[in-house]
């Protein structure tokens, strides 16, 4: 999953069209729920049941420090794996991804069709967690 829809949403919604005009308008956002943090949580409820533990990934698309800004995100969301790429991917056909599992180092793939790349992520996952 994608760690927020979007980091931010507008504060109030207009009910109406706003109107272009010549005057600045100011937009007041809010941070929006941390879902991907929520499903980490979840996840803690399950190991103590006879439930099968879930497997949480996460995604970081962040513009610095990429590998340190990841790792941090999936540690406090407990997650057991992130994805991270650069805002290069946005809109591209290719992408570069970086895979770190929880407790194991961080893997490089190469550029590719993002399809191609959602294949490699889910082999890993069955791989790594045995699914």
């Amino acid at each position: 999953m994608a760690a927020a829809v979007a980091d931010y949403t507008p504060a109030r919604q207009s009910k109406t069209k706003i109107k272009k005009s010549k005057k600045t308008l100011t937009i007041k956002l809010k941070p929006t729920a941390d879902i991907l943090k929520w499903a980490g949580k979840q996840k803690l409820k399950t190991k103590n049941t006879k439930l099968k533990t879930k497997i949480v990934v996460g995604f970081a698309l962040e513009d610095k420090n990429l590998k340190a800004n990841a790792e941090k995100k999936l540690k406090e969301k407990n997650l057991d794996m992130i994805i991270a790429n650069t805002p290069a991917s946005i809109g591209s056909e290719k992408t570069q991804l970086f895979i770190k599992p929880a407790k194991s180092p961080w893997q490089k793939l190469k550029p590719a069709t993002k399809q191609s790349v959602a294949k490699k992520i889910i082999s890993l996952v069955n791989l790594k967690f045995q699914i």
